[in-house]
C-alpha cells in the first residue's frame, strides 16, 4: 500500500516518492528504496546521480574511489589527498606526497605502502619484514633468497662482499 502512521498522526499518509514503507502492516515509517537517499536536512527522497548508487534507506549515495559525498554530490578529492569507494571524506597523503590512480590512493615514503582501514581512513603502513619498497615501486616485494631487511626499509640487506642494487645483490667489482 505505500503508507505508513506514527503515533503522531490521526490518519495513514503515503510514502513521498522514492520511498516505501518499511513493513507491509502497520508500518510507522518509509525508507528510500535503493538508489536514492535522504539526508537529515530533507523532507523526502532524490535520486543518487548518475554513476552512483546507495542501499535502501540511506542517508547518502556511493560514489566511486577518488571521490566523496558532499551532501548532495561527489566530488573530486582536492589533490593531494585520496578516497575508496563509498567514503565521506578523503584521506590527505602524507606530506610531499601526492594522490595516485585519480585519487584512489597516495604515494608513500619509501619502505611503506598506502593502506586503508575498515573506517575508509588511509595511511602508510611499513613494508613487513623481509620486503622492500623503493621511490619507484608501487607495492612492497619480498627480498630475494639470502638476504634480509627490517620492516620499512628501501633495501634488502646483502651478505659480505655483495652490494644492493635496488632489486637484487651482486658481487662487488
Amino acid at each position: 500500500q505505500n503508507t505508513y502512521k506514527n503515533s503522531r498522526m490521526s490518519a495513514c499518509a503515503s510514502c513521498s516518492p522514492f520511498s516505501i514503507s518499511t513493513s507491509t502492516v502497520g508500518s510507522e515509517s518509509c525508507s528510500c528504496i535503493p538508489g536514492t537517499f535522504k539526508n537529515p536536512n530533507m523532507t523526502s527522497c532524490s535520486m543518487c546521480p548518475t554513476g552512483t548508487s546507495s542501499e535502501a534507506g540511506s542517508q547518502h549515495c556511493i560514489c566511486s574511489e577518488g571521490k566523496y559525498w558532499n551532501g548532495t554530490i561527489c566530488q573530486d578529492c582536492a589533490r593531494g589527498s585520496s578516497s575508496q569507494r563509498g567514503s565521506l571524506w578523503c584521506s590527505s597523503c602524507p606530506v610531499g606526497y601526492q594522490s595516485l590512480s585519480e585519487g584512489r590512493e597516495c604515494a608513500c615514503p619509501p619502505g611503506k605502502i598506502w593502506s586503508w582501514e575498515k573506517d575508509h581512513h588511509g595511511s602508510c603502513k611499513l613494508c613487513a619484514r623481509d620486503s622492500y619498497k623503493n621511490e619507484q615501486m608501487d607495492s612492497c616485494l619480498s627480498c630475494p633468497e639470502d638476504t634480509t631487511s627490517a620492516p620499512s626499509l628501501d633495501y634488502c640487506s646483502c651478505s659480505v662482499g655483495k652490494f644492493w642494487n635496488r632489486t637484487t645483490c651482486e658481487k662487488f667489482p
